[in-house]
């Protein structure tokens, strides 16, 4: 792994660079996405942040959603349940993958590395992890180890952008949309987080 820590590094660079003075959107794969058909104004931010499997719904969705992926905050763990298979994206635009965890915590899969003559993910993508101090004092602040959604929001929060637009997070306060990670439940119906969020939908 050494070997890659200088490669993190100089994407972190980049990244901070890219995102310079731009308008961010972060698109959250909880079902609270679908209150608005809000895709045509979120495709007019600089730059759209999806996280984990959240590119699969672009396709079925994207009224509600947006219509590409700029930059995917993923686990990197392949866990079908988690950041799932990478293979679905490998020819798509996505300018930068991000951990949203420190690379000190390895929650990511060995399989990012060169291995039995498969190539490294780093050859295919600019793969960048969050920097450990904002991790790390997010982890002891909240007594826990974050999840990727506000692992991509402390992070984003961290970078020069200009402005910071949030949807579909809801911290499981909702269900998933469905045809994302396995259609995995979490949560509450939609009329209890319209009373608690006061949307109408």
């Amino acid at each position: 792994m050494p070997i890659f820590l200088d490669q993190i590094k100089n994407h972190n660079l980049k990244y901070r660079s890219f995102l310079e003075d731009k308008t961010v959107a972060i698109i959250g794969p909880a079902s609270s996405v679908l209150f608005e058909e809000n895709g045509d104004e979120i495709d007019k931010y600089d730059v759209l942040i999806r996280i984990n499997r959240g590119s699969e719904l672009v396709d079925d969705k994207k009224e509600f959603v947006g219509s590409r992926t700029d930059v995917l905050y993923n686990s990197l763990d392949f866990d079908p349940l988690s950041g799932g298979n990478l293979s679905a994206i490998k020819n798509s635009n996505i300018k930068f993958i991000c951990c949203p965890y420190s690379v000190k915590e390895k929650t990511f899969s060995d399989k990012i590395f060169e291995k039995n003559d498969q190539p490294s993910l780093f050859s295919e993508f600019s793969i960048r992890f969050i920097e450990d101090k904002s991790y790390f004092s997010a982890k002891e602040k909240t007594n826990s180890r974050i999840n990727s959604g506000f692992g991509a929001i402390i992070d984003i929060l961290n970078q020069p952008v200009k402005k910071v637009y949030i949807t579909g997070i809801d911290f499981y306060r909702s269900v998933y949309c469905e045809g994302y990670n396995l259609n995995r439940k979490w949560g509450s119906d939609y009329k209890k987080i319209e009373e608690d969020l006061e949307f109408k939908i």
